[in-house]
């Protein structure tokens, strides 16, 4: 059984084709939610991490980070730095190179403040999601799949409706080989 799905450099397969936006701290949030609220075609993954922390969290965002970046739905990335952060953004840039796809990354304070950086940053991005627009779906086998799934609410219909079906297509992707990933499983066994 086939789906129609955007293949990466890195052989993963996605149902989306996004630009993220990735603030590398939280003080770069309101820069990176700009950019997006204005190109579409794109997401953020606003956080409140990446200052003041010790080493090892720090490398965990990082981690972290990346990884969301490396997501099959994901076409290309910009990255949004503050430029005094303890996230490493040149770790995030150089492994998410790696990948692939096309990573372009700017500093807010190397350009001067919020409103250059928004500029930048949506024109930089616009550019990159008229580059991945070009890009086809393909026919790929369903066992490339990755889905992650989550109970959208603690109520007696999700437990009775949603959560049932959800478990029903899990459960017949799975049969396929494609991989499942959720949370709240508790909730999924009907324990709200």
């Amino acid at each position: 059984m086939e789906f129609m799905g955007y293949v990466r450099p890195d052989g993963k397969v996605g149902a989306r084709n996004y630009v993220a936006v990735i603030p590398s701290v939280t003080c770069a949030n309101d820069v990176a939610n700009a950019i997006c609220h204005q190109v579409q075609g794109t997401i953020t993954y606003l956080h409140h991490q990446g200052c003041c922390q010790m080493p090892p969290d720090l490398e965990r965002v990082t981690d972290t980070l990346i990884s969301l970046g490396m997501s099959p739905n994901v076409g290309a990335i910009l990255i949004v730095s503050l430029g005094c952060e303890g996230t490493d953004h040149e770790r995030m840039y150089k492994e998410l190179s790696a990948t692939g796809k096309h990573v372009e990354i700017i500093h807010i304070q190397e350009l001067g403040g919020v409103s250059k950086a928004i500029q930048l940053g949506t024109d930089i991005a616009r550019k990159l999601v008229i580059e991945i627009s070009g890009l086809q779906r393909q026919p790929v086998d369903v066992s490339k799949i990755v889905m992650a799934i989550k109970c959208g609410a603690s109520d007696t219909t999700s437990g009775m409706a949603s959560n049932c079906v959800i478990g029903y297509v899990a459960d017949k992707l799975v049969d396929l080989g494609a991989t499942v990933i959720f949370g709240e499983t508790t909730e999924f066994l009907g324990g709200e």
